[in-house]
């Protein structure tokens, strides 16, 4: 991010940010000592995470023409961090303009001033292409003051960095140019920042020292513009670093997210997000090598807090977060020749602790955590599609128990030998609006006698009894998710559904749950969600293929017409989550790569 002399005259908010204040004219006798003091408290209201520090006005006229000696400071909200990598794709905004510059990834932690030049080579470790795109929220009522940029954070919001150039790159002669759709449209050198690239880091870093900001190991120095500021259009970008290290990404009219690989090295079958650490940024949890992996946002770098012993499989099939022993944080519960919870201490990077729930369930596919009798508390729901166990081909749940370490589980029959065929994915709502939730689930069939259907069980005077099965018509080979949802917003529950083990997504529209394709060309799309991906108040559905490797979501136009949105390619999964990774508001995805070995995050722009 950073800026420079033309960012001005829009003044739309994004990211669910309001608009700001025309600081000079509410505050025609403030200082630049104020308006530091605003961009403090526009800071700490608004960043939970600082991802580095900003430059602006670094050329010669823009500080001409801001009447300063000095150039603009700013700080770089860690979750406006786009690690640029394939595809990356941007949202539009008619509030933005793109602004190519140099970045300086910090080494070590610094803690005092920087004396010179040389100084600040030694605290830097690699130095990194960027390209900002920074929002202006300030309305356009008189004349953009040097003070009114400092008060707004210099336009602060996101920025992509590349990857970093080779050790000893000369980036005052290093030439820069940025394209659209083929076209230049604008040039510059490293030494376009006035008294050079390395003066800019000294005087970035002091200042945000001199403003009482910890500078630390891994943030960015962004030293400011080169170059013309242009408008962020429509269209295909490449920022040209002279040959060394290029970012091309695209600005699209689609709800747009770029795509990071945040662990790789082991088989991983499901992911989940919590904040952990209270920082406000989701961190990641999930099971590989034999091992419950804590992932602190927004870096990722995990941490080992439980290892699994020899006898169990260690791979957890499934998992859910759920508060088992109302403590106020968020336990870990899975399977793995058997039910289990772990955990979480006081101090979640300390060692978690391994509780059996039973191990009477050898052939669980899925966990839902969800209020099943209707009581206010969380219950845990399984399936077992084991026909030769105990609870084979059924679906049983569990209360928590007084003591959840101590005492037994009571395994409870919702579909007692009424869930044959290979039973997947599960979930509930009220279908049929009489208040009371309905059961749900599907059967991928394949290796399991009497699959391939979609059913809901309805419960009976008695919730601890079997409840009733009802099978939805039609042939649904390789079913696996389904979930209710008001998919064209006419009243009624309809129902989305994916053949995981076979072939497209179906929406099921009630009350009659007629079948609609979504989309009948996905091969074996086992990780579904539905969510409002774009926040049009609407039900979008996202999904990758474990077998055709594709990530996709579809676009609902509130009618149940849905386009299909690329994501991304080579990417077989197992399970995906849908939350906020980094607080802005809006949705992201998280994909568990089972046979890549992976888990890939996808960052909503």
């Amino acid at each position: 991010m950073t800026r420079c002399l033309t960012l001005l005259l829009l003044a739309t908010p994004s990211m669910g940010q309001s608009p700001l204040p025309h600081f000079s004219i509410e505050n025609p006798d403030a200082t630049l000592k104020d308006a530091f003091v605003e961009q403090r408290r526009l800071v700490k209201q608004e960043i939970k995470q600082i991802g580095g520090f900003k430059g602006g006005a670094v050329s010669a006229n823009a500080k001409k023409w801001f009447k300063s000696d000095k150039p603009m400071s700013g700080v770089l909200p860690e979750h406006g961090w786009i690690r640029a990598g394939k595809p990356l794709s941007i949202a539009h905004k008619d509030n933005r303009v793109l602004e190519v510059e140099i970045g300086f990834i910090i080494g070590r932690d610094v803690t005092r001033p920087l004396a010179d030049a040389e100084e600040a080579r030694s605290i830097i470790s690699e130095i990194v292409p960027a390209v900002e795109m920074p929002l202006n929220r300030v309305g356009r009522n008189g004349e953009m003051l040097f003070r009114d940029f400092i008060a707004a954070n210099v336009g602060a919001d996101q920025y992509l960095v590349g990857k970093p150039f080779e050790k000893g790159i000369d980036v005052e002669g290093i030439k820069i140019s940025l394209s659209r759709d083929g076209v230049e449209l604008t040039t510059a050198v490293g030494s376009t920042a006035d008294g050079g690239q390395w003066e800019n880091v000294v005087f970035q870093v002091n200042k945000a020292l001199e403003q009482g900001y910890e500078v630390e190991k891994g943030q960015i120095i962004m030293t400011g513009s080169l170059g013309k500021i242009v408008p962020a259009e429509l269209g295909d970008y490449v920022a040209r670093y002279d040959g060394h290290s290029d970012i091309s990404f695209s600005i699209t009219e689609q709800c747009a997210f770029s795509a990071t690989e945040v662990f790789k090295g082991g088989r991983v079958n499901s992911v989940q997000a919590h904040d952990y650490d209270g920082d406000g940024l989701k961190d990641l949890i999930y099971v590989a090598d034999k091992k419950l992996y804590l992932a602190f946002g927004p870096r990722y770098e995990k941490l080992p807090v439980f290892t699994f012993p020899d006898k169990f499989r260690g791979d957890s099939l499934h998992n859910q977060l759920m508060d088992v022993d109302g403590d106020g944080d968020m336990d870990f519960v899975g399977c793995s020749f058997g039910l289990y919870w772990i955990e979480c201490p006081d101090k979640p990077k300390s060692q978690w602790r391994f509780h059996k729930i039973s191990s009477e369930s050898n052939g669980i596919h899925c966990i839902l955590i969800h209020d099943v009798d209707a009581d206010g508390a969380k219950d845990v729901v399984i399936n077992n599609y084991l026909p030769q166990e105990k609870f084979g081909e059924s679906i049983i749940w569990y209360r928590v128990p007084e003591n959840p370490r101590t005492d037994k589980w009571k395994p409870l029959p919702l579909a007692d030998r009424t869930a044959p065929g290979g039973v997947h994915y599960m979930s509930m709502g009220d279908l049929d609006g009489d208040g009371v939730e309905e059961f749900l689930s599907g059967a991928k069939g394949q290796n399991f006698k009497n699959g391939n259907w979609f059913a809901y069980w309805k419960r009976g005077q008695e919730v601890e009894k079997p409840w009733k099965r009802t099978t939805i018509p039609g042939q649904y080979l390789g079913a696996t998710h389904v979930y209710p949802a008001d998919v064209d917003k006419d009243g009624r529950m309809d129902l989305v559904g994916s053949m995981g083990h076979g072939k497209g997504i179906v929406w099921l529209k009630g009350p009659n749950f007629e079948v609609r394709a979504i989309d009948d060309k996905l091969i074996g799309p086992h990780a579904m969600q539905i969510a409002d991906l774009d926040d049009d108040g609407d039900v979008d559905v996202v999904a990758c293929a474990n077998f055709s490797a594709k990530a996709q979501w579809f676009e609902n136009d509130g009618k149940g017409n849905f386009a299909r949105r690329h994501l991304l390619n080579d990417q077989r999964s197992y399970d995906l989550t849908i939350s906020d990774l980094n607080g802005d508001g809006r949705k992201d995805i998280v994909i568990a790569g089972w046979k890549d070995g992976n888990i890939m995050i996808l960052l909503h722009n």
